[in-house]
């Protein structure tokens, strides 16, 4: 029987050694914090306890302005400055008030994708 291995990322070099096996097969792997291995070969990565937060944000389209939006994304990267965070990722979904507004704020659209959720509960 195989087993896949979960494996924390332990230093720098190991990261990047990492975000390379993945964009050798076309992935971007966010807030990598630890490795699948099996038979001695990485087989990916997950974000389990990263330092990139995954934000979802609500403003109300009728009480809360553009200025009002981008004030509250500001206290949100602040708050997350304070606890050590290094970045945020920010799912948007189409047709969102923030669409094409945040690349001027400084964030990089990665990737389209989904977003699942469950609860654990």
């Amino acid at each position: 029987m195989r087993f896949t291995e979960l494996l924390p990322i332990r230093s720098q070099e190991e990261f990047l050694r990492l975000q390379e096996e993945a964009k050798k097969d076309n992935h971007i792997p966010l807030g990598a914090s630890h490795y699948f291995r099996r038979d001695g070969q990485v087989t990916g990565v997950a974000g389990l306890d990263n330092q990139i937060p995954c934000v979802h944000l609500w403003s109300h389209t009728q009480r809360m302005s553009a200025a009002d939006s981008f004030s509250m994304l500001n206290a949100i990267e602040n708050y997350n400055r304070l606890l050590g965070k290094t970045g945020l990722i920010i799912p948007q979904h189409a047709g969102s008030a923030f669409e094409g507004h945040l690349e001027r704020v400084g964030y990089t659209k990665v990737f389209n994708s989904f977003i699942y959720m469950k609860s654990l509960l």
